[in-house]
Formats: C-alpha cells, sequence, structure tokens
C-alpha cells in the first residue's frame, strides 16, 4: 500500500492561498530504504552529507525526508 503526504487546512492558512481558496497537496512518500540517496552499509544518505569527506547523514531505512527520490530499477 502506498503512502502519502497531505496538506491539510491550518487555521489562518487560507489567508496565504490565492483567492482564500486551500488546494490539497499529495505526495508519495518515498522510505529512505527506497531512495537513491540512502547507501545501506552504512546506514547513511550522501544528499545530506559530505562525499568528499565520506561523511554521511545517519538515516534509518523506514525514515523518510521531503527530498527522496525512488531508485530507478533496472529492467
Amino acid at each position: 500500500m502506498a503512502e502519502y503526504v497531505c496538506e491539510l487546512p491550518v487555521e489562518g492558512m487560507a489567508s496565504f492561498m490565492s483567492g482564500g481558496e486551500l488546494i490539497p497537496v499529495h505526495e508519495r512518500i518515498v522510505r529512505c530504504g527506497d531512495c537513491k540517496h540512502y547507501h545501506a552499509s552504512i546506514h547513511g544518505c550522501d544528499e545530506f552529507g559530505d562525499e568528499w569527506r565520506n561523511e554521511y547523514a545517519n538515516v534509518e531505512p523506514d525514515g523518510f525526508c521531503m527530498w527522496g527520490e525512488r531508485k530507478v530499477m533496472d529492467a
């Protein structure tokens, strides 16, 4: 089952939307373990680390962030 992030109306938020109308945003969650930036051998993410120094952000496979990009699987 796919997981999605949904933007819900928040009090006072309508004033920031054009015409006062809220438009829901739905984005599919990409778990760290399925992300192209995740390295299972070190439980690290190269998107938030310093590759030149071999320093990676420590992340868990079931975590997620807004910059996740699904790995492209070879056919």
